[in-house]
């Protein structure tokens, strides 16, 4: 039992890692593209 509880504790741990590697990257994707929005807006002046 202890066991199998340890191997759920893996996967939960790879769940929360991919989690929160998608959110990251998420978040950073849309940085960057208000980042290319903020440029283009500055090049069009």
């Amino acid at each position: 039992m202890a066991h199998a509880d340890s191997r759920q504790n893996k996967n939960n741990q790879r769940n929360t890692v991919v989690a929160t590697a998608s959110v990251g990257l998420f978040s950073f994707s849309g940085f960057f593209f208000s980042l290319a929005e903020t440029c283009r807006a500055l090049s069009k002046d």
